[in-house]
C-alpha cells in the first residue's frame, strides 16, 4: 500500500548481489526509510491523505532528470507528484514541503535524506484507490448492506524469496517506522491478515482501535513478514 507494496515490487526483481550493491551505493536507500499516511474519510467518502516519508538525495536526484520519471515505481518528488496526480480523476495535491535532515541523523547512519510532507485531497475512496494502487491488484473496498471493508496489502507473500535478502531488507530498514492511520465516519476496526486472509500477530507491531484507527511497525519487522500483510478496515 501506498509506497510500501511498490518499493518491495522493484526491488525483489533484482538478485541478492545487485540488491546488496544497490544498498552499499546507496541507490535504493528509499527502501529503509519510514513512512507515516493519515488518511481520512468523510462520511460521502471524499478525504485527504497526508503522507510523510524521506528518500536519499541521490534517488530525487535520478527522479529530476529528464526521461528518469517512467523508472519510478512510486512518486519522489514534488514534480512526480504533480505527474501521478494529473493522470488522476478525483485526486488533487493540496500541500508538498521537503527538508533535508542533517546528515548522519538517520537511524542507519545515512546522510543526505530528505524528509518529504505531501497532503493529497480524494473526491472518492475509488480515487484514493487508484493513487495508493495504481494497478488495482493490491487495494479493493467491498460494501454490502451499507458496511465497508477496506483492504489494502502492505506486503505481499515471499515465500520464493532468499531469506538473506529478507534480512537484508530488515538490516538497513532498522530503526524506521511504518505507521498508517485512518480516520472513519463511523465506528470502525482495523484486523492484520496474511496473504491468505487469515488473521495475522506482528510481534512489535501496535494496532490500535477506535477513531482514527492505527497501525504502526518497525519497518524492518514488516519486511521480514513472509506471510504477507494486509490490513483490512471495517466501518
Amino acid at each position: 500500500m501506498i509506497f510500501l507494496s511498490a518499493i518491495m515490487r522493484m526491488l525483489l526483481k533484482r538478485n541478492k548481489t545487485m540488491i546488496a550493491a544497490a544498498l552499499a551505493g546507496g541507490v535504493f536507500m528509499v527502501s529503509c526509510t519510514g513512512v507515516r499516511a493519515d488518511i481520512v474519510i468523510q462520511a460521502g467518502g471524499s478525504g485527504t491523505i497526508t503522507m510523510e516519508y524521506s528518500v536519499s538525495q541521490l534517488l530525487e536526484n535520478i527522479g529530476k532528470l529528464d526521461g528518469n520519471e517512467r523508472w519510478l515505481t512510486v512518486p519522489v518528488g514534488e514534480a512526480d507528484f504533480r505527474r501521478t496526480v494529473e493522470r488522476l480523476d478525483g485526486v488533487r495535491l493540496v500541500s508538498f514541503a521537503s527538508r533535508e535532515s542533517s546528515r548522519g541523523s538517520a537511524p542507519d547512519g545515512a546522510s543526505a535524506m530528505i524528509i518529504h510532507k505531501v497532503k493529497l485531497s480524494f473526491d472518492t475512496i475509488d480515487a484514493l484507490l487508484g493513487f495508493l494502487d495504481s494497478i488495482g491488484s493490491h487495494t479493493a473496498l467491498v460494501t454490502t448492506n451499507g458496511k465497508n471493508r477496506l483492504s489494502l496489502t502492505l506486503t505481499q507473500e515471499k515465500s520464493d524469496i532468499d531469506p538473506d535478502v529478507l534480512a537484508l531488507f530488515a538490516s538497513v530498514s532498522s530503526g524506521y517506522e511504518y505507521t498508517v492511520s485512518v480516520s472513519v465516519p463511523s465506528e470502525g476496526s482495523l484486523s492484520l491478515l496474511d496473504a491468505d486472509g487469515n488473521r495475522l500477530a506482528i510481534a512489535g507491531a501496535e494496532v490500535r482501535q477506535g477513531n482514527p484507527l492505527l497501525f504502526s511497525v518497525p519497518m524492518g519487522t514488516l519486511l521480514s513478514v513472509k506471510e504477507g500483510v494486509m490490513m483490512e478496515i471495517t466501518w
